[in-house]
């Protein structure tokens, strides 16, 4: 994001790759912890996801227990200095700035060092989609309104009376034929600190096939998070973060 005062509290950019039959162990996420480790990646941490499944027959009395499917592990090199990450699957890397974003061109280049030494371990995996996400988080006086700050969000007085104490939502776009698009808020009351909180996420995911432009699709994928920022907020927002 171009803004010099921006709230960005999380930046994250993630490679998906096509499925493979290949052998994946704790042996590779040790191999890539070791080269670097040195550039301090001093922390890691094993994560075993899971998906669970309920199955509910309502003809029966008596429900069976939900079903649990591990996934394959996953685990995350934390930099606690830079406050930098890197969670390593078998499919998939991520890399997550936690720390002072500095802006695009700066967080490309930390991304496109640490997945340079991801490919030296010779893994020959092909890239399905590319994905940059943000976390904004805002914080305003509970007497305003967000939709002073947001043009999609609606003002609740028009509607009925009280006080809006929580709200979700959540827009999707297709930019083009690869190219998807999510904006998603997160709004809570804050009344101890008579405050409105509000995370806002946005993130582009670049579906790759060979028409695609190999040298262009992440700037592209930035860029589409930009346009998007921008289109939704007001004035009187980018005056704040500008």
């Amino acid at each position: 994001m171009n803004f010099n005062n921006h709230k960005i509290v999380e930046s994250i950019v993630a490679y998906r790759f096509k499925s493979s039959n290949d052998d994946w162990s704790l042996t590779n996420l040790l191999e890539f912890y070791k080269i670097i480790q040195s550039e301090g990646f001093t922390q890691k941490q094993e994560i075993k996801p899971f998906m669970v499944d309920f199955q509910v027959n309502f003809e029966e009395e008596i429900q069976q227990p939900p079903k649990y499917t591990y996934q394959d592990i996953q685990m995350s090199f934390d930099n606690p200095e830079n406050k930098y990450s890197i969670i390593l699957a078998k499919d998939y890397i991520s890399f997550h700035n936690l720390g002072k974003y500095t802006g695009w061109e700066n967080f490309l280049i930390l991304v496109e060092k640490y997945y340079g030494k991801y490919q030296e371990m010779g893994l020959k995996k092909t890239v399905d989609s590319f994905q940059n996400y943000y976390v904004n988080h805002f914080e305003f006086n509970s007497g305003e309104e967000l939709s002073k700050y947001f043009k999609f969000i609606p003002n609740i007085k028009d509607f009925t009376n009280g006080i809006e104490t929580a709200n979700i939502f959540q827009t999707n776009f297709e930019v083009h034929e690869n190219l998807e698009l999510f904006v998603k808020g997160i709004f809570k009351l804050d009344k101890k600190n008579n405050k409105k909180i509000l995370r806002l996420e946005c993130c582009s995911t670049y579906k790759l096939n060979d028409s695609v432009d190999k040298k262009n699709y992440s700037q592209e994928t930035h860029d589409s998070i930009v346009n998007a920022f921008k289109a939704i907020t007001t004035d009187a927002l980018k005056e704040i973060i500008k």
